[in-house]
């Protein structure tokens, strides 16, 4: 099952549903490029869409978070369809969907429990992602007129 985020109701919906189809083109682009640039830049910063640090390693690696092979960084699919938006990660090792344990954090056999590295927002839009996309979405609109 891969690891998915679902938002309905983006800002400026309303409009975006009125536009013809080519505005709704540019409009989706131009959100689900803003989208891959806000997960590029928490696996840089290596943050959550909250701005909350990823929890640290225990031990030392040469690379960065979630960084070794960025398979799963460059795994993420975006949707941006009239005021909702699906951002999904189907990246899989030996068979298993590893983002969503990245997401959400996993059981660990020693009874404890890794930490949750997330890359996109858990439940709901977080206030700095919907501002963002509001932005992009008002300037795309327009470009339009």
């Amino acid at each position: 099952m891969p690891v998915t985020f679902r938002s309905t109701g983006l800002s400026l919906g309303q409009k975006l549903r009125a536009l013809q189809t080519e505005g709704k083109l540019v409009a989706r682009a131009a959100i689900a490029s803003k989208v891959r640039d806000l997960i590029e830049e928490g696996f840089v910063l290596e943050r959550e869409p909250r701005g909350r640090a990823w929890t640290e390693r225990t031990r030392y690696y040469p690379w960065g978070i979630l960084s070794r092979t960025g398979k799963m960084r460059s795994s993420f699919r975006i949707d941006a369809a009239g005021a909702n938006l699906v951002v999904t990660n189907t990246a899989t090792e030996r068979g298993r969907n590893y983002p969503i344990f990245h997401q959400h954090g996993w059981s660990l056999p020693s009874g404890g429990r890794a930490p949750a590295r997330q890359m996109m927002p858990v439940q709901a839009m977080t206030p700095r992602w919907k501002r963002e996309l509001d932005v992009v979405v008002a300037a795309a609109l327009r470009r339009l007129q």
